[in-house]
């Protein structure tokens, strides 16, 4: 272990966010958060992708330069810039934002608690020191699909374009969702304007270039693959599947969430963001549900969250050797 200061910070705050939740402590869970939002505010260049926002940051001077294609990372960036703030800054203010999220979210939703307890650590954590502008999509995704609301899958779409895929779970109708997509194909080749030179940047960037950066086997997402099983498990359960049906339904399941890992998540980097956004769907659409507690469902949430933390913790540590890049060591500075 290559600086154990630095873990042991890691492990401090996914153990205190395990606990706030596991209680259903709201103020235990803020004070938490908060930990974490200071920590990665002056965390260095700790964190597979810190380095990469750093240098959008630095970038970040005119408004006109924001692309069209996710805007509001960028939008953040300089309006912190304007007012002649660092990325500390703004990484306080984007912790912030994840904060009131958050605990809207776990306030106002009481069936969140199962996310929390499987995911939320985790996805917190990275979210701050890893994917920003995927981890503000979280949240507003999971809200959008709580509350069928376009308002916020639109500002989840402006954070990451993958969001768009949360469109067709009840937020806009299937029917309008395809013509939609197909209009804007059209009316993208007919005007030849520049968002297709920056869709096909996109799609080199997140599909090609991701594919040889880094090296993938048959492991590769499985614990977000078996966080989307869990998911299902826990949505079966607060529908009201019992016995026999539980359990062959749970059986297909099993088998189609492997043939998916095995076929897509294992093969093709990007998929590691697309299927840990459809466990945020999943989870959303337990959140939407009004069935009581299940309390076996529970128990499976808590143990999957602590295993899902433990992986994290791994793959942490695994990343010590990279020369830029890395979330460990945790270098402390004012950037």
């Amino acid at each position: 272990m290559c600086d154990l200061f630095g873990f042991f910070l890691y492990f401090l705050m996914l153990f205190s966010l395990h606990v706030s939740l596991s209680i259903k402590r709201m103020t235990l869970l803020f004070l938490s958060m908060l930990f974490a939002i200071i920590i990665a505010a002056f965390r260095g260049l700790s964190g597979v992708d810190s380095y990469m926002y750093v240098m959008r940051f630095e970038g970040a001077n005119n408004f006109e330069d924001i692309s069209i294609i996710e805007p509001l990372i960028p939008l953040m960036m300089w309006i912190v810039k304007f007012f002649d703030g660092s990325f500390s800054t703004f990484s306080l203010l984007y912790g912030s934002v994840l904060i009131g999220l958050y605990m809207y979210i776990f306030k106002k939703i009481p069936n969140s608690i199962y996310f929390g307890l499987t995911a939320f650590p985790v996805i917190f954590i990275d979210s701050l020191f890893n994917g920003i502008r995927v981890g503000l999509a979280y949240p507003l995704i999971f809200l959008a699909v709580v509350y069928s609301s376009r308002v916020l899958f639109i500002l989840g779409f402006f954070s990451h374009i993958s969001a768009l895929i949360s469109g067709v779970f009840k937020i806009i109708p299937f029917k309008i969702f395809v013509v939609i997509i197909i209009i804007t194909i059209v009316y993208l080749y007919a005007s030849q304007i520049t968002i297709l030179e920056l869709l096909s940047e996109r799609y080199t960037s997140k599909f090609v270039n991701y594919q040889e950066m880094y090296t993938k086997n048959i492991y590769s997402g499985i614990a977000d693959s078996m966080l989307f099983f869990v998911s299902i498990l826990i949505y079966l359960r607060t529908i009201g599947l019992k016995s026999k049906q539980f359990i062959l339904t749970s059986t297909y399941a099993f088998i189609g969430v492997i043939i998916f890992h095995i076929l897509f998540v294992s093969e093709y980097i990007f998929m590691l963001r697309i299927v840990r956004l459809l466990d945020i769907i999943m989870f959303a659409l337990i959140a939407k549900s009004t069935s009581k507690l299940d309390k076996r469902a529970l128990y499976i949430a808590l143990i999957f969250g602590v295993l899902y933390s433990l992986n994290f913790l791994r793959q942490i540590n695994s990343t010590c050797s990279y020369e830029i890049g890395g979330f460990l060591p945790l270098n402390f500075g004012l950037l």
